[in-house]
């Protein structure tokens, strides 16, 4: 299907699901595959590896007082991160072969994404850092201006006023960088580039880039929340593969709807700002 740049430059919400589900329907295989071995896999060797180690506490939830736990997670979780990147570049890059009416085979998507894993793995980090950092300035800011509070009975109100304010400066932050990984992927100027022309394109549509993501975050939400039930119905019961199976198919379904959508944002944000239309992008891969 193709898309037309919209006259009126309005960032349409609709067409960025629109684009979102038929990229994955156009090369399901390779969206499903790679998300599940990619994003499915590191959790899957996580929780079957804690479950078969008896590292959990009798709720079955994760040991983290074990020192014998830790290795192994940070282990898992590092070949995550960069299995995490190669799948957003991978994705990116299917997403705008097949907006630019390309197809693509898993070897190129994937060439493609290890090729430029490190330079996205710097730009994941930086973008986790930075809103953990404004979260947490804001919070300590907040709290000093706390201690001059003597009503005990505010003390509550005020602290989820720190904490809901903390929150929305790391959101707002994340919107204005949540595409560069996928500018980076198209464009390949250089990180700084990335951030700043991300930036560039967000700049006021944050409210409808969030618009757009928050139904995927409910549904996200929603799966986490039937894991989290299906596996404490089952405490005991089920089998670690079973239950590793669960979390890694949670996993891999979230990853790629959220990144698809995100590539999906920044073709729709290209489109409606500069007029450039998906045909367009039929030179960048020519």
């Amino acid at each position: 299907m193709a898309y037309l740049a919209d006259e009126r430059g309005r960032f349409e919400i609709s067409t960025v699901i629109s684009r979102t589900f038929d990229s994955i329907g156009a090369n399901a295989p390779l969206y499903l595959g790679a998300s599940f071995l990619l994003a499915g896999g590191p959790p899957f060797a996580a929780i079957w590896w804690s479950r078969q180690a008896a590292l959990v506490t009798p709720y079955g939830m994760p040991d983290y007082s074990r020192f014998d736990f830790w290795l192994p997670y940070l282990i898992i979780g590092a070949v995550g991160l960069l299995t995490n990147a190669v799948l957003q570049i991978a994705l990116s890059h299917a997403t705008f072969r097949h907006h630019a009416r390309q197809r693509v085979a898993a070897g190129e998507a994937l060439g493609v994404g290890f090729s430029l894993m490190l330079p996205v793995v710097a730009i994941i980090l930086v973008t986790w850092i930075a809103s953990i950092l404004i979260s947490g300035i804001t919070m300590f800011v907040l709290v000093l201006m706390l201690q001059s509070i003597t009503a005990l009975q505010a003390i509550p109100l005020v602290v989820f006023t720190i904490i809901l304010i903390a929150g929305v400066l790391a959101l707002l932050l994340w919107i204005r960088w949540s595409i560069a990984v996928p500018v980076y992927v198209l464009e390949r100027e250089g990180l700084i580039e990335a951030f700043a022309r991300s930036w560039v394109l967000t700049r006021g549509s944050g409210f409808r880039i969030f618009l757009a993501m928050l139904p995927f975050w409910i549904g996200a939400a929603v799966l986490a929340l039937l894991q989290h039930f299906a596996d404490q119905a089952t405490l005991g019961m089920a089998s670690p593969l079973i239950i590793s199976l669960v979390v890694g198919t949670v996993n891999a379904l979230v990853a790629v709807g959220g990144m698809t959508m995100l590539a999906s944002v920044m073709l729709e944000l290209r489109d409606t700002k500069e007029a450039v239309p998906d045909g367009d992008l039929t030179a960048i891969f020519a």
